[in-house]
């Protein structure tokens, strides 16, 4: 198989460099303060869960956008290939994800909750929203959930470029495609 250039990828590769920095505002703003704090939510089910899952997605997704740089670097492997094994190999970090989904949205109703009569923990999502740009602490909490259909659309388009149909990892892309399309039905 020919090389075949990718011509989003380097676009992913900016993302996720962006990405894992704004998963070290979370944790750094949000979740280490209320762990350190005396704030009754860190001890909550879905908390500990957001808590444990976004542990494990920044870890994983270090390791990603590592095979990711690797992968857009100019050489003889076909891109295609790595992208396939690449999504292949990561299956784990998208079903965190797809977990993850399951217990963000509670975790946001519970600490907007708690917040109403938590002094510290209002300060907490204050600074957080200020330091982090973003409006809401909801939506940064959503932010880690945008990549699954980022990913899909990414993994669509190299289906519907001008691939070779006896391209050797044609199959295999088409089941990761469906995959994380099936990941980002779940979350949205």
């Amino acid at each position: 198989d020919a090389p075949m250039s990718l011509p989003n990828l380097q676009e992913l590769v900016e993302g996720e460099i962006k990405y894992g920095s704004d998963l070290e505002v979370i944790k750094e703003l949000l979740i280490s303060p209320i762990n350190r704090g005396n704030i009754a939510l860190r001890k909550r089910p879905n908390f500990v869960s957001l808590d444990v899952n976004l542990e494990q997605i920044t870890l994983l997704t270090a390791q990603f956008r590592k095979r990711l740089v690797q992968i857009s670097q100019p050489r003889e492997e076909n891109e295609i290939t790595g992208i396939t094994r690449l999504f292949a190999m990561f299956k784990p970090l998208f079903t965190l994800l797809v977990r993850y989904s399951q217990v963000q949205f509670d975790s946001v109703v519970e600490l907007q909750k708690e917040s109403k009569t938590d002094k510290d923990l209002r300060n907490i999502l204050f600074k957080c929203e200020y330091f982090s740009g973003m409006p809401s602490v909801e939506q940064l909490l959503e932010k880690p959930l945008r990549r699954i259909s980022l990913f899909s659309t990414f993994l669509n388009n190299i289906l519907s470029s001008d691939m070779d149909v006896g391209h050797s990892d044609l199959g295999s892309l088409k089941r990761v495609a469906s995959h994380m399309e099936r990941a980002a039905f779940v979350i949205d």
